[in-house]
C-alpha cells in the first residue's frame, strides 16, 4: 500500500508539471512583450495548486515572432518507501522527474 501511495503521489506531480509546462509554454506564445516572463508567471500560478511536491520552472527562448518558447519543470516529492528499503540495506533518495513544453511565440 505505501508503494502504490508513493507512485500516485509520483503521477500526480508528473501530471501537474506537464500542465504547468503545457500552460506557461501557450501563455508565452501569445504574448507580445516579456513572453518568457508571462510564461514562467503562468506556469508558477499553474503549479501552486499543487498540493505535495517541490517544483521548479525555467524558461528559455522567445523575444520575437516565430521564436521557441521552453518551459522546463522539475518535480520531486517525498518517497515514503525509502525509510523501509533502507531497513534492507538499500538506498533512495526522494522521487523527481521533468516534464517540459514548447511552442513557437506567435506574432503580426
Amino acid at each position: 500500500l505505501i508503494a502504490l501511495f508513493n507512485m500516485s503521489i509520483a503521477g500526480f506531480a508528473s501530471v501537474n508539471t506537464a500542465n504547468a509546462a503545457n500552460h506557461g509554454a501557450r501563455v508565452g506564445s501569445v504574448y507580445q512583450q516579456h513572453s518568457s516572463g508571462a510564461a514562467y508567471s503562468a506556469a508558477m500560478e499553474s503549479i501552486s495548486y499543487a498540493p505535495v511536491g517541490d517544483y521548479q520552472v525555467s524558461v528559455s527562448g522567445g523575444g520575437f515572432p516565430g521564436a521557441t518558447i521552453l518551459v522546463t519543470v522539475n518535480w520531486s516529492v517525498p518517497n515514503y518507501i525509502a525509510p523501509i528499503i533502507s531497513f534492507f540495506g538499500g538506498s533512495m533518495g526522494d522521487l523527481s522527474g521533468t516534464s517540459s513544453a514548447t511552442f513557437r511565440q506567435e506574432g503580426w
